[in-house]
């Protein structure tokens, strides 16, 4: 038997020793490539670079008041907003507590239309509120300003129960995310800030990538009371809006608080409606700001020699030139020798002139 052969069976003996009764197969067999970093940032973010910024979605809030159960902001816009984009059990859950939420696919009614000229602060003309947020941070709607005590009857489904706020803010809390190249998905949930400010750790804004760390910080604020099981979800396309409402039937209910304005002096309680817009903004931050280089920017420039002064420049130049040197001889004592002038020899009267 050749050595060569000798070699493969001591081999197969060891093998079939070590391994018991399994027979060994020899094969090149290639390791699964483990992913970089790099790779698993791309794969969360597929549509961009790995190091852009979270993507943004710009919104265009408008709140109108007007007096209570207005036509126009309670009946007119009403006339074309789907609510049946949500299901019964939200829709009901929603009408308990006082709440009316919709998609507006048309334009606004010409009801509303009139009422943004002097539906705003104080009869003024209503002027929306656009933001540039990254998407899953909240933008947080103050819908009333700090009360110092408040009661309300909450439907959590099972059961009503009343509660006591003091110091209490309501809002609107609304974070975005893109469903597509078009579409905006905006989820609306009403919170209650009530209580004394204590300091507390909380996460600094919502993060949209997985490989990215929370990042924790120490701030100062007050109970935050999150309602998520009124949470709605609405998907909105560029031109259509999100309507926010109230149920004026359910006094001492949470919407009752979050979009009425009580009494001041000899004025009827406002009520408010809230108007959504919303779009995909890529990356890009409120500013427009150009996301291609042009390509001019980039070439090179062609070396120019300098061209030479003029002639009285250059002159002016080397009688400075000279003054400065002149002061510098001065300065240093050097004016005082002076070499001593040579005197020019004169022919002596002795002298006759020489033989012609």
């Amino acid at each position: 038997m050749a050595s060569c052969s000798r070699r493969q069976l001591i081999a197969a003996s060891l093998a079939w020793g070590t391994t018991g009764c399994h027979l060994v197969r020899f094969t090149n067999i290639e390791s699964d490539k483990t992913p970089s970093v790099g790779d698993a940032l791309k794969a969360a973010k597929p549509d961009g670079h790995p190091l852009d910024g979270p993507r943004r979605v710009g919104m265009k809030i408008a709140t109108i008041a007007a007096p209570l159960r207005d036509k126009a902001i309670d009946q007119a816009i009403w006339h074309t907003t789907d609510e049946q984009i949500f299901s019964e059990e939200l829709r009901n859950s929603l009408k308990n507590n006082g709440l009316r939420i919709g998609l507006l696919r048309s334009s606004l009614p010409a009801e509303i239309e009139e009422l943004m000229q002097h539906g705003g602060f104080a009869g003024q003309k209503v002027e929306p509120l656009v933001v540039n947020q990254p998407v899953s941070e909240p933008t947080k709607i103050a819908t009333t300003e700090k009360t110092a005590e408040t009661s309300l009857l909450i439907d959590t489904g099972s059961k009503v129960q009343g509660k006591t706020y003091r110091e209490v803010t309501g809002y609107l809390r609304i974070t975005a995310s893109i469903d597509d190249q078009k579409g905006v998905v905006l989820k609306t949930t009403p919170e209650l800030h009530h209580g004394e400010m204590k300091a507390k750790f909380a996460t600094a804004g919502n993060v949209e990538n997985a490989f990215e760390p929370a990042q924790m910080s120490l701030k100062t604020m007050q109970e935050e009371e999150i309602f998520k099981d009124l949470a709605a979800n609405v998907r909105v396309e560029p031109g259509q809006c999100l309507v926010i409402g109230l149920d004026p039937s359910r006094e001492s209910g949470l919407g009752w608080f979050l979009l009425t304005k009580p009494p001041v002096t000899d004025k009827e309680t406002q009520q408010k409606l809230i108007l959504v817009w919303a779009w995909n903004s890529g990356r890009e931050a409120v500013l427009d700001i150009p996301t291609i280089v042009q390509s001019n920017s980039r070439q090179t420039k062609t070396f120019q020699p300098l061209e030479s002064p003029p002639p009285a420049i250059v002159a002016k130049r080397d009688q400075n030139r000279e003054k400065t040197n002149d002061d510098q001889l001065k300065t240093a004592g050097f004016d005082k020798l002076k070499p001593t002038p040579k005197a020019d020899p004169k022919p002596s009267s002795d002298s006759k002139p020489g033989p012609s």
